[in-house]
């Protein structure tokens, strides 16, 4: 997961044939409300520094965030 905090969005990196992909779709064009933490913590986002290699599987689920928790 990785966050912007200026333009107050979270996306999530993950697999085309996930669960989260799946609910998507399910949650309609109103969205649905969700809780995203990232356990791993900075060791993900050092992870993410340099580029991916290709993969056709990979999508990004973006988040809107309403509220932030956390050191931010």
């Amino acid at each position: 997961m990785m966050y912007d905090p200026e333009a107050g969005i979270a996306r999530v990196i993950t697999n085309k044939a996930s669960t989260e992909v799946g609910h998507v779709p399910a949650a309609g064009p109103e969205g649905a409300r969700v809780a995203v933490c990232e356990v791993v913590g900075p060791r993900c986002a050092e992870r993410y520094e340099r580029a991916p290699g290709p993969n056709p599987s990979r999508v990004v689920i973006e988040i809107v965030a309403t509220r932030a928790l956390g050191r931010g």
